[in-house]
């Protein structure tokens, strides 16, 4: 893994989005990222095994941007990823918090649209520590294949209408 970050960055590739499964399941992983300060490193995790090893890493090493994934609200999180996980996201944001600025990437799925994207469930998420985020739609992989969970057209153009709305707040204030 280092070689390949060296490689990379020899090449003039100097942005690394880091995804899993879970990357943190990856022995050495955070400490690989931290030596390459050549490189800037997005770490999607849902969280669940950040502990405070883990936080003081981060905290140090600014260049790698923890992205916390989830599908919203605890609930709705819970009902994809298994019961208490969305209690430990939010657990996870909070240990991380500044400095280690902490990013959401929650996961947009039929039903789950309009559930928790109003202006403000992305309060409270930027209150959390978040600075900024990826919205991501849901896509089923054959090991969590539910076609009931892909976005309809009516969601993705909920979701549109959403993150215009926020954007047009932004520009105002």
């Amino acid at each position: 893994m280092r070689r390949i970050f060296a490689e990379a960055c020899g090449l003039g590739s100097y942005l690394f989005i880091i995804v899993g499964g879970e990357p943190l399941l990856v022995p050495g992983l955070l400490d690989a990222l931290a030596e390459r300060q050549d490189g800037l490193f997005l770490l999607f995790t849902n969280g669940t095994l950040l502990d405070d090893g883990h936080v003081a890493r981060l905290a140090r090493s600014t260049n790698v941007l923890p992205v916390l994934s989830f599908e919203g609200d605890g609930t709705l999180t819970d009902l994809r990823r298994g019961g208490g996980v969305g209690e430990k996201v939010v657990a996870a944001m909070a240990a991380c918090g500044p400095p280690a600025c902490p990013s959401a990437s929650p996961v947009w799925s039929r039903g789950g649209t309009c559930g928790w994207s109003p202006p403000a469930w992305f309060d409270e998420v930027w209150a959390a520590g978040a600075r900024f985020g990826f919205l991501i739609d849901y896509v089923p992989f054959p090991q969590n294949l539910d076609p009931s969970l892909v976005l309809s057209v009516e969601d993705l153009a909920a979701k549109k209408a959403l993150v215009r709305l926020r954007y047009e707040e932004g520009r105002r204030s």
